[in-house]
């Protein structure tokens, strides 16, 4: 087979190669499931895509060839020193992050929504967690931590009212202050349901220390693609569009392209800036925690979605938010209902491709808004107290907004409004 530049070129001249595989996996290829009639399942399709580390395919865990190539690409696209691709999701790139920056008998200040990967990387590393309560947003009903069963931790047991919002800068550099054995800090930006922290100040007060900042914007892998298409944010508060981590200042930055982009489940990519990470330390700890067993179809989706972001990022990001202007314009005359904005959020710190949604006003609980949203046709992300929460992705069309807002509609007039 002649040498191939891409993986996803590689993937096809291969499955195209008449071969006898005598190498994992198992199934050997779409043959094997379509000789037992399963074409029909989804397995034959992806099956040949499914190998292992043959020569010509590289190696995930000394990558030199084609998966080098992907990470490239990224470091490229999101301007990063260096860049990994994670086949585990975000949970292992963000627990080797905090065991890479911090170890045992040692101290990390991590927000107490924190995903519970956080909270896993701090028990392997052998630290200790100092958690900051995240500024709380006025929106929706009581909030019931049970019910955001896919965010541990994300509601505090203090106050439930309304949402958790950013953390405060000041509040980091306060801790710091007092626990000079705190190596790093880490936080989520967007959080669960949208709302940012002002990474940049939060960059300033942890390198003035000098600290190491970590960002899980597990939730924001689209926001350089904004930032890009919109020639560049501004850090800080108060800016049109929210701008991504990568560009204000933190050390390292996980994205779950697969939450908002298009690669598929379980595929993540990290960003490495500036000289204050040991990036081959962090290599390690990733290799550590991920399969050895990679799954080229994972690494295949990363490398399309790559190529898709660097010929199409900035169409798709201008269409996705013509299309979010345009849902956010006609939902506020939806009796009943109340989508959180901008507007909302101190500093405009929100990432308003997450819908948000209080259904308090037509007496209806999230969960029951959740029921009402399905019957209709339409399945929200998760839902807590009296909000739903709709995660937008770059896949979504004018049709799927249009959709969302009939059945909003349909719902605000069965409640009589």
């Amino acid at each position: 087979m002649a040498e191939c530049k891409s993986l996803p070129e590689f993937l096809e001249a291969h499955r195209k190669e008449e071969k006898a595989s005598f190498h994992m996996p198992g199934h050997k290829g779409q043959a094997f499931f379509t000789r037992l009639g399963y074409e029909g399942a989804g397995m034959a399709d992806a099956a040949d895509l499914d190998i292992t580390e043959i020569p010509g395919a590289d190696d995930l865990r000394h990558p030199a060839g084609v998966i080098k190539a992907i990470s490239d690409r990224y470091s490229k696209l999101y301007g990063s020193r260096r860049s990994f691709i994670s086949v585990n999701g975000s949970s292992a790139p963000i627990m080797a992050a905090v065991m890479s920056v911090t170890g045992r008998g040692r101290k990390i200040i991590a927000a107490s929504d924190c995903h519970i990967s956080v909270q896993n990387g701090i028990r392997l590393a052998g630290a200790e967690a100092l958690y900051i309560e995240p500024e709380r947003i006025g929106f929706g009903g009581q909030l019931h931590e049970e019910e955001v069963s896919a965010a541990p931790g994300q509601i505090s047991d203090g106050d439930r009212q309304g949402i958790p919002g950013g953390v405060s800068a000041e509040k980091i550099g306060a801790l710091l202050d007092k626990h000079e054995d705190a190596d790093a800090v880490i936080f989520p930006s967007p959080n669960y349901f949208g709302i940012m922290s002002d990474v940049a100040a939060a960059a300033e007060e942890v390198h003035r220390r000098g600290r190491i900042l970590i960002v899980d914007q597990a939730h924001g892998a689209h926001l350089k693609m904004f930032s890009e298409a919109y020639g560049g944010a501004e850090c800080g508060a108060d800016r049109s569009l929210p701008a991504p981590a990568e560009e204000c200042g933190a050390d390292i930055v996980i994205d779950s392209t697969h939450k908002t982009m298009a690669s598929f489940t379980q595929s993540a990519v990290v960003n490495i800036f500036g000289d204050r990470v040991d990036a081959e330390e962090y290599e390690q700890a990733l290799l550590m925690l991920e399969s050895t067993s990679p799954s080229y179809i994972l690494m295949d989706s990363l490398a399309v979605n790559a190529e898709i972001t660097e010929e199409h990022g900035s169409t798709l990001a201008k269409a996705w938010k013509e299309d979010l202007d345009c849902f956010y314009s006609e939902v506020v005359n939806i009796s009943g209902i109340r989508a959180l904005t901008r507007q909302m959020v101190p500093g405009g710190l929100f990432d308003e491709t997450k819908i948000v949604l209080d259904f308090s006003g037509l007496g209806m609980s999230g969960s029951e808004a959740e029921d009402a949203l399905t019957e209709r046709g339409v399945y929200p992300e998760f839902c807590t107290g009296t909000v739903v929460m709709c995660l937008t992705g770059i896949g979504n069309v004018r049709k799927d907004y249009e959709k969302l807002l009939d059945a909003l509609k349909d719902i605000s007039a069965a409640a009589g409004r």
